[in-house]
């Protein structure tokens, strides 16, 4: 990936998640109110996504070649940042304003869509690392870019188009922006991304999401012999874990006093 393309991608990816933050305020005020409340949840909510989209664009990194993920991962971030629209009018209506609406309406909106754009930054450090010795250099000018993108977008946003554009029209052109710059990825990167591949990407972002951790489920004999007979029986039908990794759901259970099979 190119040095060029890899610091546009970042700049664009993060400023984007700056420009939803930025109009979040004047999209949940018609029903939450302005109020520093309002502003504390918004940005609670963004700093939420950004932390979990880099930790698990990090994690999917490692496990995929990120130069099959960046163009879907990228253009599913301007799908979400469009749904942010009608999400807010389908449950804005009917919130009486406090703490736990503002927290609701906003994860609701936005917490989807600023995780998703947030993971293309550690994709993107990793496809540009060909080797260790320059590491430093690499996340340090992604880094700038990154924060670069975030401050053109703040001072955009706040002086330019919330004063001259409605607010609906700018979150469509921004995801219509996000889409087109992914399937600018597509074609640079040599169309590295089959359909296949792509659905099970999309699929690898949600599960890995909603992924439960292992560990806190060890201790559980019923869960381990399972999971082991289960680990053979994929083998044993020639499925390499290795590279289609394992999404472990949640562990469910049934009282044989209380609950019976129909």
């Amino acid at each position: 990936m190119s040095s060029r393309l890899a610091s546009l991608t970042v700049f664009v990816a993060s400023g984007a998640v700056l420009v939803l933050e930025i109009l979040a305020g004047r999209l949940l005020a018609p029903y939450i109110g302005v109020t520093l409340q309002t502003f504390t949840g918004i940005i609670g909510v963004v700093l939420a996504g950004i932390a979990s989209g880099t930790f698990i664009g990090g994690r999917l990194a490692d496990r995929r070649d990120p130069r099959t993920m960046l163009p879907v991962t990228l253009a599913l971030g301007g799908v979400l940042a469009v749904t942010t629209v009608p999400l807010i009018r389908l449950f804005g209506p009917g919130l009486d304003g406090g703490v736990a609406s503002i927290v609701l309406l906003a994860g609701v909106s936005f917490l989807l869509p600023s995780a998703v754009l947030s993971a293309v930054s550690p994709m993107v450090v990793k496809a540009c690392l060909d080797s260790v010795d320059h590491t430093g250099q690499v996340v340090g000018r992604l880094s700038a870019m990154g924060t670069a993108g975030s401050l053109v977008a703040v001072f955009v946003t706040g002086f330019v188009f919330v004063a001259a554009f409605p607010t609906t029209p700018v979150i469509i052109a921004l995801g219509v922006a996000l889409v087109l710059h992914g399937g600018v990825l597509w074609f640079s990167l040599g169309r590295p991304t089959s359909p296949d591949a792509a659905i099970g990407c999309v699929l690898a972002l949600v599960a890995d999401y909603y992924q439960l951790k292992l560990s806190e489920l060890k201790s559980n004999d019923n869960f381990k012999d399972t999971l082991e007979r289960t680990v053979l029986h994929l083998k044993d039908n020639g499925v390499d874990l290795e590279t289609t990794p394992l999404t472990i759901g949640p562990l469910l259970t049934m009282d044989p006093k209380s609950e019976t099979f129909p």
